[in-house]
This record gives structure tokens, C-alpha cells and sequence, in this order.
């Protein structure tokens, strides 16, 4: 059955994020116990087994300093010490203690407690203390959050889970670029980057999966496989994550909102500082027919108002429809770029225009790419042509990782 919706066309570019739809017959299979296997320097490894009896793989970690807890659960029986997102961060001092009922690790008011039977964990976070929610069920015993463990999906891949109590008074901020409240409690937030084609829902164009809880914890989710983020919504009393992955590696950080992020920036590398006018104001024509007049226009109106502006932004306008992408200027509307682009920098203002990875196939240009194999191609060998930024106006997509186009690049 063909979709009516755009976003789940199979001639729109963007692939919608993997469903958490159960595979029949199966069922959520939560870890039921564990056992020490082994320590180092870094923290312990357990293996573990769910309800159906499957093998899995814990492991906790304490490091870097200030120091973070790193939790990771996976179905898999051996699993990377690094690999992910995150750096790789020198082991912090840590303190081991082991019973017949679990295992603990702590190091400077950060540390974690197992217990093996039922499995169960609850973790150390400087002031905060967290404790997993196990599996919370309705009045009909029908589970309602999801615990720690795995889900065997409707496409065949499987889901890593986890999900942890939350305060009543508890609210969260974060998940990058969003157009929802500010509070994610109540929110159900998927991070998988897509075309927002607006700022009107919960698609979003830049996610992160990294949040902060008022009660001075953070959480950053090391995978780049699409991450479901639960805030109290499906149970009010907790929070959980889905990675559509048979791995969750989760690092928690402890602190106040600066030392979280901070924390958080030395796990995953810091960026570099942008100019100070770039966090100025910019000011767009918005998605609409543009020319060199309307800009004067704009920049003569904000001028007049006293209204200060850091970066006159031409939106796709500035070329011809049918050819976006191709970097060269409509010449009717644009007759004079040079001049224009003199005005505005006198003005003060930086100039941005707007540009994409793919080529608009009324583009003189098209054709060239399409000969020389520079744009993404389907199973067949010819290229994909598609829509793209919501319009009817068919592209194709630039191939970066074509290994002839980077050997003639060079």
C-alpha cells in the first residue's frame, strides 16, 4: 500500500525513522538476572540473560574527571570498549565492592549499584540518585514502560530499552533542535535528522541525543541509530529510551546545567567558536519568490526601524526554480550580485545564501554531474531523481562518497 503522506513516499529523499512496532509473536524480553564476569581499571562487565533466556552483555564504567558513568547494554556477548561518538576518556579511580546479592563501583560521588537477581540497577549521580524502573503494568498486569533489555522488531532488528523513575516534580531539556515545549515532560521525541519541512511538529532538522534533568543529572546516548526519548508520557511516574540497536550505551553525567554540559562536551569533543555574528540577528526573505529589490527593501525597512541585523540571509530564490543548487544567480531578479552584496556589507551585515546538496535537474549542469557519475544512483545504474524541501520540483542528490568523484576532486 502506497502512503498519502509525503514523508513516506519512496520518491521523497528522506527516510522516516524505523517503527517500533513488535515482530508477531514476540514480546518486550526484559534482562531477569546477571553475574560479575569481570573488572578493571575502567568498572565491571556482567553477563546477563533475559526472560526468554538470551545472553546479554552490561558493563559500567567510571571516567574522565570530573568523573560520568558510562551504562551499556547490549545482546551482544562481546562488545567494543570505544567506537561511538564519545572520545575515549582515561579511567577515574574507582572503588569495588562485590556481594552474593550484586556488585557497586562509585568514584568521587558517582557510582552505580547491581543486583544481579532480579536484575536491577540504581545509580550515584553527585546529588541525584536514579533508579531503574523495572516494569510498571496497568491495572490489567499489560506492561506500560518499557524495562531494561531488548525487543525483537517488526522488521527483523532489534531494539535496546531502559527506562528509570522520575520525580514528580522533574523536568527535562534537550534533544537539540526542537519545536515542541521547551519542558520535554510529556513528550514522546524521536532523534532521527529529517527534513522539518517547517517548524510546526516534532520533526526536526538537527537532533542530539543528549538531555538534562532539573534534578541536576544529564544524559548523553552515544548511536547514531534513531533514539526514541519517553518523558513521563506513556508512564507518568518514569522516562525511558529506545535505540533502534541491539546496544544502549548511555552515559550519565552529575552536577549542575553547566557542569553536565561541560561534562558532555569533553565526552564528545568540543566545537569550535563561531564568530560573534553568528549568534547575532539574521534576517531572511522566508521560502518565497526574492529579488535584489525585495532584499534593498528588507535591509532599508530594518534601517528605518532601528532593528539591528548581523546577516542578511537570501533564502533558494536567488537562483532560478528548476535549477536550485546549482550556485549560479537568477539574473533577471539578480542582475547585479556584486553590487548588492557590496550594499549589504557596507550596511554592516554578513551575507548568506542558501544552498543544498543536490542539483535541480533543469540545471544546465544536471546533465554534466548525471554523465559523469556524480550524483546518487539507484540499484539500476541511473540516477535518483526525486523531491526534495517539500516542493514539486524533482533533483538529484549529490554523491559525496563516490570514490571517483573523490579521486578527480583531488
Amino acid at each position: 500500500m502506497v502512503s498519502i503522506w509525503r514523508r513516506e513516499r519512496e520518491n521523497y529523499f528522506y527516510v522516516a525513522a524505523p517503527k517500533l512496532e513488535l515482530a508477531k509473536g514476540s514480546d518486550v524480553d526484559p534482562i531477569g538476572e546477571a553475574s560479575l564476569v569481570g573488572s578493571d581499571d575502567r568498572g565491571i562487565q556482567l553477563a546477563a540473560t533475559t526472560k526468554t533466556r538470551q545472553e546479554a552483555t552490561v558493563c559500567l564504567e567510571i571516567l574522565g574527571a570530573p568523573p560520568r558513568l558510562r551504562y551499556l547494554v547490549s545482546a551482544k556477548k562481546q562488545v567494543p570498549r570505544s567506537g561511538g561518538i564519545a572520545r575515549t576518556l582515561p579511567p577515574a579511580p574507582i572503588n569495588l565492592a562485590t556481594d552474593d546479592k550484586g556488585a557497586s563501583i562509585e568514584s568521587g560521588g558517582i557510582g552505580a549499584r547491581i543486583t544481579y537477581r532480579p536484575y536491577s540497577v540504581s545509580l550515584k549521580l553527585g546529588p541525584a540518585e536514579l533508579q531503574a524502573d523495572r516494569i510498571s503494568v496497568d491495572v490489567g498486569s499489560r506492561p506500560v514502560s518499557l524495562p531494561t533489555g531488548f525487543s525483537l522488531l517488526e522488521d527483523g532488528t532489534t531494539a535496546a530499552h531502559l527506562s528509570f523513575l522520575a520525580a514528580a516534580d522533574e523536568h527535562f531539556f534537550g534533544l537539540g533542535e526542537r519545536f515542541l515545549d521547551f519542558d520535554r515532560r510529556g513528550q514522546r521525541c524521536c532523534c532521527w535528522n529529517f527534513d522539518a519541512l517547517g517548524c510546526s511538529d516534532d520533526a526536526s532538522y538537527k537532533n542530539v541525543p543528549f538531555f538534562i534533568s532539573s534534578k541536576h543529572y544529564a544524559v548523553f546516548t552515544d548511536t547514531t541509530a534513531a533514539a526514541y526519548f519517553d518523558f513521563c508520557r506513556a508512564v507518568q511516574g518514569s522516562w525511558s529510551v529506545v535505540i533502534c540497536d541491539d546496544t544502549a550505551d548511555l552515559y550519565f553525567f552529575g552536577g549542575n546545567p553547566r557542569s553536565c554540559l561541560a561534562q558532555y562536551q569533553e565526552t564528545v569533543g568540543g566545537a569550535f567558536l563561531p564568530p560573534a555574528w553568528a549568534f547575532g540577528i539574521w534576517m531572511s526573505g522566508g521560502f518565497e519568490a526574492d529579488s535584489a529589490d525585495s532584499v534593498r527593501q528588507r535591509l532599508s525597512e530594518l534601517r528605518r526601524r532601528g532593528f539591528p541585523c548581523d546577516v542578511v540571509h537570501i533564502d533558494t530564490y536567488w537562483q532560478k526554480y528548476g535549477r536550485w543548487s546549482d550556485l549560479a544567480w537568477n539574473e533577471e531578479a539578480f542582475a547585479h550580485p556584486e553590487e548588492l552584496l557590496a550594499e549589504i556589507h557596507k550596511s554592516g551585515a554578513k551575507v548568506c545564501l542558501w544552498i543544498n546538496p543536490y542539483i535541480g535537474i533543469e540545471s544546465p549542469l544536471f546533465r554534466e554531474a548525471d554523465e559523469a557519475s556524480y550524483l546518487l544512483r539507484r540499484p539500476d545504474g541511473s540516477s535518483w531523481r526525486g523531491l526534495l524541501w517539500g516542493v514539486q520540483l524533482l533533483s538529484g542528490m549529490d554523491d559525496f562518497a563516490s570514490a571517483e568523484r573523490k579521486c578527480r576532486t583531488l
